[in-house]
């Protein structure tokens, strides 16, 4: 068929690509869409550097066929949604909209298209035996809103086009010198970033992760770029480069590398051997597949042990694809590596998945630590991230503590690990190796760097306690010992688990060995759980054995003759010599949470001799279960004593539940909420107050709710006393006995009733046009994609009708636009009128509408249209103006195998600016997927509908 006038003036004959016409009518649909959206959008104009001598020197076949090949590269390099236009012989333009609603992100995209257009060119265009060298230099104009005009927009990118030409071959310029100026520092900085790879100037600084008081367990090795020039660029300047340019999984191996090197170095350091270092990981290279397997080759070549290398991911790198995380942690927790869950509670972490990690700690982000003693949300958080940790058996590090203030209410709220400038700031590793044997040969006893050596935590090399206060007297220590010890009220009686691990260790050291847990009061000591002692019997504290174990400031206290040993008074014997047979004691102080010595953990043998490796290991270890025992019995304790207090005056909906489900107590809120009075809801099940669908969906997945420690957020319906129906989500923080029995549960609901009725509507909202009702862009796009699905499924027809109301703008310049809008409205009730049940309406924009027909064919869906075109030769389309009479244009295309819904309405739309073309007022379809558009009074060909079409 011979491409008419009208064809041959909106396609190029040569390149097939739309022309300047159809740019200027996207563009001013571009500048309607784009303030709907709030979405900048971009006219890229690439023109050829000196393409005029190709045509001279080797004529214009052959300079055409150069034109044809660039046009198919440009194209390959652009999104389908973007249009692509030939302006002028051998100027292409770019039409691209959607980019982003910050500017300076929208322009980072247009650039990188830029760059992938530039580089599509790279490669020589090959002409028979001939080959040219193509570059281009592009303009590029960014706009928001219907604020510049068409004419503006297109001066604007030709103006940067200019520039580009001026600045040589190949350059790429934007209109906005701001944008420009930005862009190429970027540019610039991303050169250098690659620069210092080659050249090694990356360095890592150190900074130490403390316990309580103050002593370093590892610490968190933190990437600096040692620019030659810019000096010391912080991480935050140049790891999203690092990632854009593809540099960040290098970078990550080096990191590793030299952790695994500063690693190796300090194993034989019997202070720095046991710390542990954190290494940053970024998506990128925990996305690749040989990730597990890179750890493990370094830890081999390195010589290191996997459990002083912990890995630090983020939370989005684990929750948009699991399964392949679940996967990786695992491994790698099979290595032995540690795994922390960095800057969490600032994702949107499933807790059910969190579960499913290998993670072992959880790091909480400094914006809470920040605000935590001013900001009552903050404070919350945290405690949360706590319980959740807790529950699930994870450790806790607050990150970014620099005030004593912070560390007190984070160790109140339950966080033991701290880092921040409070203890020290990160720095190179000869500083911080120096500070950390500062501080860790105070712990060990010997003699260490002087206070001022390094940036000190608040433990001065002078304190012996563990608050690390400076010139504490011993008294005041002391004190605050015995409060510690009082808070586990372990002279109340004994503590069965305790004694039948105790059992367990007699039986495990020696058959002739006895063992005992004793704790250290002020004038006595006392034995709370034994194997071979009266348990409950109180000795004098002065002269004791068990007390030096607290007194000495060592990990292990051994007497390897205790009848020969002379430093003892005889008139007040130490509790092994009670037997008289007693020839070896070994003492191991059990810790309090703020770390204060409440007792000791001591094994008593009939021979002298030390204990074994193996012996001392499984003490130690016992020891460390202990205190975490005696820390969850106090925990306990004091969250009952809290709740009280909490529920007196709280604002949320609390309620708490024992061990059974029924209600204990609620606060005010809650009674209030639901209706009833204290004394109604005691001993109810909450159960029953959830409405039946949510009870079922609550009953299913309750296990994995419990199991998860009440830390999944559940979404349901609960009914009040009135019988009204409120969504709400629960959440609870559940106590354990140390059986692992539910001892309480602490619940918290938050009533989004309103929250989901205002999502509805806006959902409904964010699909549909505020005008005439129709669905608008986003909803028929969701609809076309369904019905496309469905066709393909079931092999039936599907056609779509594009209509424009003709001289709309004359109606808006006549009448005003409350006119205007009347003709907008009656146009969509009009269409309605016409359809069956599930066609469907839309309003792409402006005058323009979209029908949508199932299973309906092409003759059928140009029947539609114009009958509908018939109909308004007598509908009045303004109460306003009832003389007024419009006309419209349509388009119509029917779906062809392997067609998309862009593919389907480009159709479409050509097929009605072919009818627009042709005068307006009439029908015009396409009947094939590369065939011209045709007048509706044309004789129609389908082809047949079988399984290669549909």
């Amino acid at each position: 068929m011979k491409r008419s006038p009208r064809s041959r003036a909106i396609v190029d004959p040569l390149t097939g690509l739309a022309t300047r016409p159809r740019l200027i009518e996207r563009l001013g649909r571009a500048r309607g869409s784009s303030a709907r959206t709030q979405n900048y959008a971009a006219l890229l104009i690439v023109n050829l550097d000196a393409f005029s001598h190709v045509n001279a020197s080797r004529g214009q076949d052959e300079g055409d066929a150069v034109l044809v090949e660039t046009a198919r590269r440009i194209e390959s390099s652009i999104r389908d949604e973007d249009l692509l236009v030939r302006s002028s012989g051998d100027e292409f333009i770019v039409l691209v909209e959607l980019l982003d609603e910050n500017e300076r992100l929208a322009a980072e995209k247009v650039r990188s298209l830029a760059s992938r257009i530039a580089a599509s060119l790279d490669e020589p265009v090959r002409i028979g035996e001939r080959a040219f060298l193509v570059t281009a230099s592009i303009g590029i104009s960014t706009f928001l809103g219907a604020g510049a005009t068409v004419d503006d927009i297109l001066s604007h990118a030709t103006g940067a086009l200019h520039r580009a030409k001026a600045a040589g071959a190949g350059s790429i310029r934007f209109h906005d010198p701001t944008i420009q100026a930005a862009l190429d520092e970027r540019a610039a900085l991303t050169i250098d970033l690659r620069q210092a790879l080659r050249e090694h100037q990356f360095v890592l600084h150190y900074q130490p992760v403390v316990d309580v008081a103050g002593m370093p367990v590892g610490v968190e090795v933190l990437l600096r770029w040692q620019h030659p020039e810019r000096g010391l660029v912080p991480p935050v300047q140049f790891i999203g480069l690092a990632e854009e340019a593809g540099l960040i999984v290098d970078i990550g191996l080096w990191v590793l590398e030299t952790a695994c090197d500063t690693l190796r170095d300090w194993s034989t350091d019997p202070l720095l051997g046991r710390l542990e270092i954190s290494v940053n990981v970024s998506a990128r290279q925990f996305e690749e597949p040989g990730f597990v397997e890179d750890v493990r080759a370094m830890l081999r070549a390195h010589k290191v042990r996997p459990g002083n290398l912990r890995l630090e991911l983020t939370e989005s790198m684990l929750f948009t694809a699991l399964a392949a995380p679940v996967e990786k942690t695992r491994r790698l927790r099979e290595i032995g590596v540690g795994l922390s869950l960095d800057d969490f509670g600032t994702g949107y972490s499933s807790l059910a998945s969190l579960r499913s990690l290998a993670i072992d700690t959880l790091k909480v982000d400094r914006s809470f630590v920040r605000d935590i003693t001013t900001d009552p949300s903050s404070e919350a958080i945290v405690q949360t991230i706590v319980d959740i940790a807790r529950n699930l058996g994870l450790s806790v590090v607050a990150e970014g503590v620099e005030t004593p203030a912070q560390q007190d209410l984070l160790h109140q709220q339950g966080c033991r690990l701290f880092q921040g400038y409070m203890h020290a700031r990160p720095a190179p590793r000869g500083e911080i190796e120096a500070w950390l044997r500062n501080s860790l040969s105070r712990r060990s006893g010997t003699v260490g760097l002087r206070p001022d050596a390094m940036p000190m935590s608040p433990r001065s090399a002078g304190s012996s306690g563990p608050d690390g206060t400076q010139g504490l007297p011993p008294e005041s220590l002391e004190a605050r010992r015995l409060r510690a010890l009082d808070d586990y009220a372990l002279s109340d009686g004994i503590i069965d688990r305790v004694f039948e691990s105790v059992s367990k260790l007699a039986a495990t050291v020696g058959e002739a060995t006895e063992a005992g847990l004793a704790i250290v009061a002020s004038e006595h000591v006392q034995i709370v759980a034994a194997a071979g002692f009266r348990k409950g019997a109180r000795i004098p504290r002065a002269g004791s054995l068990v007390a030096r174990v607290v007194e000495a400031d060592v990990d292990f206290y051994e007497v390897h003759d205790v009848l020969g040993d002379t430093r003892f008074d005889p008139a007040a014997p130490p509790v092994e010599l009670a037997r008289g047979n007693a020839r070896r004691f070994t003492g191991i102080p059990v810790l309090s949470s703020e770390g204060y010595r409440i007792g000791a953990l001591f094994v008593v043998g009939r021979e002298p001799g030390a204990l074994s490796p193996t012996q001392r290991a499984s003490l130690a270890e016992l020891a460390r279960t202990l205190s975490s025992l005696l820390e969850a019995r106090r925990t306990n304790r004091q969250n009952a004593d809290r709740l009280k207090a909490i529920y007196a005056d709280s604002p949320a909906l609390l309620y708490l539940l024992d061990g059974d489900g029924r209600l204990v107590t609620a606060s005010r809120q809650w009674l209030d909420k639901f209706g009833y009075e204290m004394d109604e809801v005691r001993g109810m099940r909450a159960l029953d107050m959830i409405t039946g669908e949510s009870r079922d969906a609550f009953l299913a997945t309750r296990e994995a709710f419990w199991a998860n420690g009440g830390c999944l957020e559940f979404p349901c319906q609960w009914r009040t006393r009135a019988g009204e129906v409120l969504d709400v989500l629960m959440s609870a923080t559940i106590d354990y006995d140390d059986e692992g029995r539910a001892l309480r549960a602490l619940c918290v609901l938050t009533d989004v009733t309103e929250r989901i009725r205002v999502q509805r509507e806006l959902e409904k909202a964010s699909r549909t046009d505020p005008l005439t009702g129709a669905m608008n862009r986003a909803g028929f796009s969701e609809a076309l994609r369904l019905e496309i699905k469905r066709a393909e499924r079931h092999r039936r027809p599907l056609s779509v009708v594009m209509i424009d109301v003709d001289h709309f703008k004359a109606v808006n310049d006549t009448w005003g636009h409350a006119v205007g809008d009347d003709v907008l409205v009656a146009m969509v009730a009009g269409l309605q009128a016409q359809l069956r049940e599930n066609d469907q309406v839309g309003r792409l924009g402006g005058e323009e509408f979209t029908l949508l027909l199932p299973e309906t064919p092409l003759a059928g869906a140009i029947r539609v249209a114009e009958r509908f075109r018939s109909s308004l030769e007598r509908a009045s389309l303004s109460d306003r103006r009832p003389e007024l009479r419009c006309t419209v244009s349509a388009g119509v295309a029917t779906f062809r195998a392997g067609d998309d819904g862009a593919c389907l309405l480009e159709r479409a739309d050509r097929a009605l600016y072919s009818a627009k073309g042709a005068g307006r007022d009439c029908t015009w379809f396409t009947a094939d997927l590369d065939g011209e558009p045709t007048a509706a009074d044309s004789p129609i060909r389908e082809p047949e509908t079988d399984a290669a079409q549909v």
